[in-house]
């Protein structure tokens, strides 16, 4: 017995839809009719008895609905439209009837193309071109050692899941995408030759137009794993939802616009379902944000003798698969001869990373210019913004924390701040340590 169905890989550029009319032909001779194209790469065949079955591809603009005057010409001359993907239709011949291709005036073909799919495939790849190429420049400008660059890294791979994603993997899609727009301007150029002497379109390579299909499968593929990043950033860092109100909000629109026009009733259902999606993310942040531990615990209240605790501001927190930062700091009410002043008298800042590679390249710029603290083991003093301050950088295994505090704090908290962070990062010497920062009295550990 027959399969009734049957499922193929059908991803095509539009310069190649002479590739793709060929193959779906070729199907139709071996007696497997077109049902439908999920999600624009997968299609689903059914067995037919049909003989007389053959396809015809054109051009579409993918963001405008097919004027209905073409496609009742398109009914007249015996093709019917049974699927569109991207920037193709898909016609059927309707039975019993032996229907001629459309377009057969390569000169207008050639302009329908650019009219109908080049400038609507450019506005679309510029967009991520640019900042594909500022990526690259930013890292030709860090292999060159300028300070400035390099620095900013390690705050960037602690900030954004999805950005870290994008920095690690940026020469993929930058290769995607550079290939499909040279493949595809070297065939226009081909066919605006081949469109000014009156010659037919050239008609690419099956094999040849398969692997540029699936190099732009592989772009999409690529966008869609990017997906996890950004709802882990949603979810557990502090990431802007406002956007996706506003995407929610046009896939309304286009809905409300367009009832009767099925492709896009497809596409804005996708992204209104994926708006919805991320602003239910973005609600869900702040419970799971306080039920999600991560790398750093929370921070230590400090107690200092004399020194009444005011408020400790809250810790600004976020956690990558790369690693994780916290910052936050400590305000105090000095009484002076009857007079209150109100300080913020010690700030932190926590990095801490999942590799030693990543933590050795952390903090380079200050650990240069740094001096070495006298009595302490990987802790240097560095230069701060104000003479009032004293400023420390502290390394435990892949951790970095840097203290800050001003000069009229009564008792060091560097001993005590070192205690906290090697009562975490070392777990063989967690209690001693703890024991240690309770008999300095600066924090409750």
């Amino acid at each position: 017995m027959r399969e009734p169905t049957c499922w193929r890989l059908f991803s095509y550029l539009a310069i190649d839809y002479k590739a793709a009319q060929a193959e779906l032909d070729r199907m139709a001779a071996e007696g497997w009719a077109l049902e439908r194209i999920h999600s624009g790469v997968l299609a689903r065949f059914r067995r037919t008895d049909r003989t007389d079955l053959r396809y015809f591809l054109d051009w579409t603009d993918a963001a405008k609905p097919e004027e209905h005057d073409y496609l009742q010409l398109c009914t007249e001359a015996g093709w019917e439209l049974v699927e569109t993907v991207g920037y193709l239709n898909i016609y059927a011949s309707r039975p019993g009837t032996d229907p001629l291709p459309i377009q057969t005036d390569p000169a207008l073909e050639y302009l329908r193309y650019r009219k109908k799919v080049l400038r609507r495939m450019l506005l679309a790849d510029l967009p991520l071109l640019i900042p594909l190429l500022l990526i690259l420049l930013l890292a030709i400008v860090s292999w060159m050692r300028t300070p400035s660059v390099p620095a900013l890294l390690p705050l960037v791979f602690a900030q954004s899941n999805l950005v870290s994603a994008i920095l690690l993997t940026f020469p993929l899609p930058l290769v995607l995408l550079l290939l499909r727009l040279l493949w595809s301007g070297r065939h226009f150029c081909s066919w605006k030759k081949a469109a000014g002497a009156g010659e037919a379109l050239p008609v690419p390579e099956a094999a040849a137009a398969r692997r540029r299909g699936r190099l732009s499968l592989a772009s999409a593929v690529y966008s869609t794993l990017l997906l996890p990043f950004l709802t882990a950033d949603i979810l557990l860092n502090d990431t802007n939802i406002y956007a996706f109100a506003g995407m929610l909000l046009g896939g309304v629109c286009l809905m409300v616009r367009h009832p009767d026009d099925k492709r896009i009733l497809r596409r804005s259902l996708l992204c209104c379902g994926l708006a919805l999606f991320f602003l239910l993310c973005g609600w869900a942040h702040g419970p799971l944000r306080d039920a999600f531990p991560g790398r750093i615990p929370p921070a230590p209240v400090l107690e200092g003798g004399e020194l009444d605790v005011f408020h400790g501001d809250q810790p600004t927190r976020s956690d990558t698969f790369l690693g994780s930062r916290a910052q936050w700091s400590e305000s105090f009410l000095i009484r002076t001869r009857g007079s209150t002043s109100d300080y913020t008298s010690v700030c932190f800042t926590v990095h801490t990373w999942v590799s030693p590679f990543l933590a050795g390249r952390d903090r380079t710029a200050e650990r240069a210019q740094g001096v070495p603290a006298e009595g302490y083991e990987a802790v240097w003093r560095v230069s701060s913004f104000s003479d009032r301050w004293h400023a420390y950088l502290c390394r435990r295994g892949n951790t970095w924390l840097t203290l800050e505090f001003t000069d009229n704090l009564a008792s060091d908290p560097l001993p005590a701040a070192l205690a906290w962070l090697e009562g975490w990062t070392d777990e063989t010497t967690s209690i001693r340590r703890a024991d240690h920062g309770r008999r300095l009295g600066l924090f409750p550990l």
